[in-house]
């Protein structure tokens, strides 16, 4: 930096910094997904916080005999192998100790946002899914059922016609 004047050196500090700002924002995703380090547990990293935390409070939810089992992102084809989703969970519940008294297992997507995509799958769950998706989303700091997918094969095999 020799031969610089006062002036030159602080234009060159202020491109600097405008350049790490610039690659700071171009990194943020844009669902405002937290970094990978404040994802992780249990030498897992997930797609959000909030299944993460809603994983921790499977594992708790198993160890205290609430559920069975747990399987995490277990992947499904809907109709076609070209269909393919990806639920976050699959629950086995140990009915009656279950607290939603859910007596089959049931498949859950934590959701934060509702993406195109994601309506696609419903439509197609509701077409080709055996048995119901919950969808989770965080209030607060607690979980809640804000819809049940149920496949259309699922309730014409458990519809009662009167």
């Amino acid at each position: 930096m020799d031969g610089w004047t006062e002036n030159d050196i602080e234009l060159y500090n202020y491109s600097q910094k405008v350049e790490m700002k610039n690659k700071h924002n171009f990194s943020k995703n844009k669902y405002k997904v937290s970094p990978p380090d404040e994802r992780r547990y249990n030498g897992r990293t997930y797609a959000s916080k909030a299944e993460m935390e809603y994983a921790k409070e499977l594992y708790m939810l198993k160890k205290g005999g609430e559920i069975l089992e747990f399987i995490e992102k277990p992947r499904l084809w809907l109709g076609v192998p070209e269909n393919v989703y990806v639920p976050d969970f699959f629950i086995v519940p140990n009915f009656p100790e279950s607290l939603n008294d859910t007596k089959y297992p049931y498949f859950v997507d934590v959701k934060g946002m509702m993406t195109v995509r994601f309506k696609q799958i419903i439509k197609l769950w509701r077409s080709y899914g055996t048995l119901d998706l919950h969808i989770i989303k965080k209030k607060g700091s607690r979980f809640v059922t804000s819809d049940i997918i149920s496949a259309e094969s699922h309730k014409a095999s458990s519809s009662v016609e009167t």
